[in-house]
């Protein structure tokens, strides 16, 4: 049977902060934090001067990764340049990173430990500019959960007994009818989500584990459990800032062959269960943050507005929620009533791991922070907004992602700003290598004018030498006064000139060359000096011979 495409185009709006997860990370090595924006360094393209890079290889080559993340920092002005990735960092983030340069000891105390808990994990971004987007897998995941749990509460409502040791995939190829050619989800086929402008607001921030349930102190704070970690996430509040093609292969209603699925997969009717999926677990989500105070109240109120006036959009499929990345719950990506969540139970005194319960929920949540373990001001992580095919604007949405946007930092500035930075650092250190290039020169000058001196000077003869040494001392001696007739330089001139007219022609010619300009300069043809000294010079010269 011929198959026709239906294509359809979706936008998604994030409504948290969503982090996906790329199994890489920014390692404390490779980034520098500086006015609370991280700066993802290529040491490649570094230039350093000579001292800093051996400096730079010794501790490279030393392994302590402590002192050298140290290094970056103090050095930054020399990387910074390089940095083109420039993300904002929350303010707990960098208090920790900078704590960390400033503490060698603990550093060395605690081995690698505090230091590792520096590296960031980044959300998936395009390897061309850097920039985040949204594996339409993980969409097409959240759309494949819901329509199971659809199927599964039209058909039995709990699994048989006997199907508790059956594989999972063998299930779901159970009730969706097939295995993998007869899979209606093979019919669908969504793209990734791609950035639709140039900066997309993301951050560096806490990912933080918090308990579902009060403790037992109704005084204690809530608190995280086991280590807070540090995430690359997207922000929320992003109008349509990403952007994908959903595609459909439509049988025309005809008879399946054997290698066509005989559930059809019709995205109005995927959406409707993709909502009836995820509202009420997001409504539950709502009412526990609300009543543990972790999330402020205002958003939420902001946020359950939002969906109300939406409310008939969602019910026709035109939108739809979805739960993406990490930190969504266990619970909100399985089947409500077949959910089976391993709940660990941390060890006894004897150090040996305690045997494993399994629930229907999770008993703690993730939440964005910006702080690490702060007590509210949270946010969940993972939910957004998927709008088909949308003909206008949404004004609420865009009403609502205005709000969310304010008073955060522009990306786009955060962007510009480096640039500028990186202009101006540039134009310093290329002024710097200019100012040095000079004094080199002028080293190198003086070297080589000190080799030509010492050149000439071992070629002079004692009689050559002897006349440039009193030729300095002239030249360094002020204008003589008519008063000056008897000054002790007279005296030494009329010595050298009566000795002169003993040495070989040649340099009694080179006296008179030198000496004759420097006595008139310094005004030495004075009283009754005069005479003799002139009648030296002409003899010295050759114009008194014969």
């Amino acid at each position: 049977m011929k198959l026709f495409l239906q294509s359809t185009h979706l936008v998604l709006t994030p409504l948290t902060p969503i982090h996906v997860g790329l199994g890489e990370d920014f390692e404390p090595t490779n980034y520098v934090i500086h006015d609370n924006v991280l700066h993802a360094l290529d040491l490649s393209r570094v230039r350093l001067a000579p001292e800093l890079g051996r400096e730079l290889l010794q501790k490279a080559n030393t392994a302590n990764l402590g002192a050298l993340h140290a290094f970056l920092y103090r050095h930054r002005e020399h990387f910074l340049p390089a940095a083109r990735i420039h993300i904002p960092v929350a303010d707990g983030v960098s208090k920790k990173y900078h704590e960390s340069l400033g503490n060698p000891v603990q550093l060395e105390r605690d081995g690698e430990k505090v230091f590792n808990q520096n590296c960031i994990e980044r959300t998936m971004y395009c390897a061309a500019d850097g920039r985040p987007y949204l594996p339409g897998s993980s969409v097409k995941g959240a759309l494949r959960t819901a329509w199971l749990e659809d199927l599964h509460k039209r058909g039995p409502q709990t699994r048989p007994a006997s199907e508790k040791d059956r594989d999972a995939l063998e299930w779901e190829r159970e009730i969706l009818g097939g295995k993998f050619a007869t899979d209606p989800l093979r019919l669908l086929k969504i793209a990734d989500f791609m950035p639709q402008c140039p900066d997309i607001d993301r951050k560096i921030l806490f990912a933080c584990n918090y308990k579902k349930r009060p403790a037992a102190d109704a005084k204690t704070q809530p608190t995280g459990k086991g280590p807070s970690t540090r995430k690359e996430a997207i922000l929320s509040g992003q109008y349509r800032a990403f952007a994908s093609e959903l595609v459909v292969h439509d049988t025309d209603g005809a008879s399946p062959p054997g290698n066509i699925p005989s559930r059809q997969s019709r995205l109005a009717d995927i959406a409707r269960h993709c909502n009836a999926y995820h509202r009420p677990r997001l409504d539950k989500e709502i009412k526990l943050l609300r009543e543990r105070g972790y999330v402020d109240k205002n958003w939420l109120d902001r946020l359950s507005g939002l969906l109300n006036v939406l409310k008939d959009r969602l019910d026709r499929g035109g939108v739809f929620l979805v739960r993406l990345g990490r930190y969504g719950g266990a619970e909100n990506k399985t089947i409500e009533d077949l959910a089976r969540i391993k709940i660990m139970a941390g060890k006894d005194k004897d150090g040996k791991p305690k045997t494993p319960s399994f629930r229907k929920e999770s008993t703690t949540i993730w939440l964005a922070a910006d702080q690490d373990k702060q007590p509210s001001g949270l946010l969940p992580f993972g939910w957004a907004l998927v709008e088909t095919d949308p003909r206008e604007d949404c004004p609420a949405l865009q009403k609502w992602c205005d709000t969310e946007r304010s008073g955060r930092p522009d990306m786009r500035a955060v962007r510009e700003k480096a640039s500028e930075g990186r202009t101006r650092i540039l134009a310093r250190q290329a002024e710097e290598e200019k100012v040095e290039a000079e004094r080199r020169e002028k080293i190198q000058a003086d070297q080589q004018a000190r080799e030509e001196a010492e050149r000439e000077l071992a070629a002079m003869s004692p009689e050559q030498r002897f006349l440039r040494d009193f030729c300095r001392k002239l030249a360094a001696h002020p204008p003589l006064k008519p008063s000056d007739a008897g000054a002790s330089i007279m005296g030494e001139c009329g010595d050298l000139l009566a000795l002169a007219l003993a040495w070989p022609e040649a340099e009694q010619k080179q006296c008179a060359d030198l000496l004759a300009p420097l006595m008139r300069e310094k005004n030495m043809f004075l009283g009754k000096r005069e005479k003799p000294f002139k009648d030296a010079l002409k003899r010295l010269s050759g114009q008194a011979h014969g």
